[in-house]
């Protein structure tokens, strides 16, 4: 087991003792072997330490009741339009600035795109089909060297 997944297993289910049998061993073989994620883990569970401790606060009843009255009900069940809808502009709200460069993103090569299509189908065919047929000529060996035909190559050559 490498360092990344005993890392991450320390971190969720190692740590909350939801992790399987043969995984905890070899996690706990890793353990033994690997002195930089025994100190992380060892930092884990400082940070876990005081968590631990604390003890269990039990929240008066009418708290409950003051929270339940704040948080919105849904006029629509989970599986419908709405909610469907709701959670996308929730989502959007929360990432502004990565959907407004997204969006951005979009229109910009969608404006590039369409500014390259022939709507017509004429303008410009015939040039197109010019440089094309031009690009596709091989070239000729002539006494086993390749003649390209450039000004460059009989320079050099």
């Amino acid at each position: 087991m490498n360092c990344e997944k005993v890392r991450e297993l320390l971190l969720t289910d190692y740590a909350d003792g939801e992790i399987e049998e043969v995984e905890r061993k070899e996690v706990d073989k890793h353990l033994e072997a690997c002195p930089r994620c025994t100190e992380f883990n060892s930092a884990l569970q400082q940070v876990r330490e005081p968590f631990r401790k604390a003890g269990r606060v039990d929240v008066p009843e009418e708290v409950w009741e003051a929270i339940k009255g704040e948080v919105p009900r849904e006029a629509v069940g989970r599986n419908s339009a709405g909610a469907v809808l709701s959670g996308i502009a929730l989502f959007v709200r929360a990432h502004k600035g990565a959907f407004a460069a997204g969006v951005a993103c979009v229109l910009v090569i969608g404006a590039a795109t369409l500014s390259r299509i022939d709507f017509y189908g004429n303008a410009g065919s015939a040039e197109l089909d010019a440089y094309l047929e031009e690009q596709a000529e091989f070239p000729v060996v002539n006494n086993g060297s390749m003649d390209l035909g450039t000004t460059i190559e009989e320079f050099f050559l």
